[in-house]
């Protein structure tokens, strides 16, 4: 699925979370900070720390809502700076344990305050492993992508090592050949033609190679062998 669609897919759940939050009891100032915040889900890839402080007021006046946790999951996903993890969290389950207005934050039973403030620091903590999570799935991945190449590169240069020996050791039969052949000419030029110059020649094509001597004529006639 694109980016984009997953993208609008989170801005049109989390506007309707706060529509369904805040229908008939918000506030004009609530329902800016769920517009800002919803709205801002768009940016959550390019800057995922200032979505996060956006989508932070909505937890002031909603039980959990759905922009803050995308917003942490993504940061958790993009950054590896753990204490900063740590404090979006702790941030988080801060904002969602207090009460709208602040004015009525600490009126209530305060060992009630603490459970749900642990319980809010339980759900924020969620997102923030999930990231975690799937970032080093990404950081395996990449690993596993960097041993193949590594591999494959050895292979490359085994294949190459090969090719050179095999090379080196036909260039050195080439050698024994020519040589052999060519002191065979040399031999019948002295014997056959005294005097005369021989013009070696090598060739080589892809699959064969040899010599062709050519003699010139000799300067004085060849010595007749007694019987």
């Amino acid at each position: 699925m694109p980016p984009w669609a997953v993208d609008t897919g989170l801005v049109v759940l989390s506007a309707l979370d706060a529509w369904i939050n805040l229908l008939g009891e918000g506030t004009p100032v609530m329902w800016a900070c769920a517009a800002v915040g919803s709205a801002g889900l768009f940016l959550r890839r390019r800057f995922p720390m200032a979505v996060f402080l956006l989508t932070l007021p909505m937890t002031l006046f909603m039980d959990v809502a759905v922009a803050p946790i995308a917003a942490l999951y993504t940061l958790a996903a993009s950054t590896r700076n753990r204490p900063l993890l740590v404090g979006c969290a702790l941030l988080n389950a801060a904002a969602g344990t207090l009460v709208w207005p602040l004015s009525d934050a600490f009126d209530g039973n305060r060992a009630w305050t603490l459970v749900q403030f642990v319980y809010t620091l339980a759900t924020a903590f969620t997102p923030v492993l999930f990231g975690q999570l799937v970032q080093a799935r990404h950081d395996v991945a990449r690993r596993l992508v960097e041993v193949k190449e590594a591999r494959e590169h050895e292979r490359v240069l085994y294949a190459q090592t090969v090719l050179a020996r095999e090379r080196a050791q036909l260039a050195r039969e080439m050698h024994d050949v020519v040589s052999h052949q060519v002191s065979e000419a040399l031999t019948k030029v002295r014997k056959h033609a005294p005097g005369a110059c021989a013009d070696v020649c090598l060739w080589h094509d892809a699959h064969h190679f040899g010599v062709t001597v050519t003699n010139t004529a000799p300067t004085r006639p060849s010595i007749a062998r007694s019987d």
